[in-house]
């Protein structure tokens, strides 16, 4: 036998497709469900399903906790954010203002909640292709930044032209680029390279990034050479996994030659 649910209102067609179809409302931000990541002198909250973050965003974050000046005072943009570790660390060690993008939606809502939950202000959550400054007729999504912040972006070599493009786009003249990745991701070297030959860019410091703490290399000390071989460096692939790389973007590159600075993995 058949039986109509409710059937008092059997014949409220539309009433009843809204009772089964209608998405439950969006739980309060208190009442989600949150887990810790501690971090130097604090802790951070995330929600489960985005509390998965990638190693060299992970190094970033805690590195910008302890190298505040690098973020203070200025504005700061996270691109590929993703749960935005860093970008919430950049707001915590004195970012005037943070931007975290990221090309999925559900990420960048689950940004704005975190921001909110953490009690940190003057943080927005964008959506943002990197293709897009490709396209004829581009506009940018936010105002330009002082501080770039790219962890675990080279993954995708195809989309190399779109990630220069939109650091072009979003970085002031004068501005500093963050690079952080694990070494072996497939499309570093390449960008290194772009950037290393691009006029508008020179390296000023590399960083090993350790399990507790990470070690500056001195400029002079890398070369343009692609390393193979880490065991001939500061450290061995066993022991080096991440690495971060700050370039300073010139205030101008009219009459500028190509930058030669240049970087090597694991020195």
């Amino acid at each position: 036998m058949i039986r109509l649910l409710y059937p008092d209102m059997a014949d409220d067609e539309e009433h009843l497709c809204h009772l089964i179809f209608d998405a439950e409302p969006e739980p309060a931000i208190s009442e989600r469900e949150w887990v810790a990541a501690p971090l130097p002198d604090c802790t951070l909250y995330l929600e489960p399903l985005q509390a998965f973050v990638w190693g060299s965003s992970l190094h970033l974050a805690r590195w910008l906790l302890t190298n505040r000046d690098v973020v203070s005072g200025r504005s700061v943009a996270e691109l590929g954010a993703g749960t935005g570790l860093p970008s919430l660390c950049a707001r915590i060690a004195g970012a005037r203002s943070v931007v975290g993008s990221d090309y999925d939606a559900t990420a960048m809502a689950a940004l704005s909640r975190a921001a909110q939950y953490n009690n940190i202000d003057c943080l927005q959550a964008v959506q943002l292709d990197w293709f897009d400054a490709l396209r004829p007729g581009f506009a940018v999504a936010h105002d330009p930044v002082e501080v770039m912040l790219v962890a675990d972006c080279n993954y995708y070599t195809r989309a190399l032209d779109g990630l220069l493009a939109t650091v072009l786009a979003y970085l002031l003249p004068g501005g500093t680029l963050l690079l952080a990745s694990r070494v072996d991701r497939c499309s570093l070297h390449e960008f290194l390279e772009r950037l290393q030959l691009h006029a508008a860019f020179s390296l000023t410091q590399s960083v090993i990034f350790r399990e507790g703490d990470s070690q500056a290399i001195p400029v002079e000390s890398v070369n343009t050479s692609k390393n193979d071989d880490c065991h001939n460096s500061a450290a061995s692939t066993s022991q080096l996994v991440h690495q971060m790389w700050i370039f300073a973007r010139a205030n101008t590159i009219q009459g500028e030659p190509a930058n030669r600075g240049s970087y090597e993995l694991g020195t």
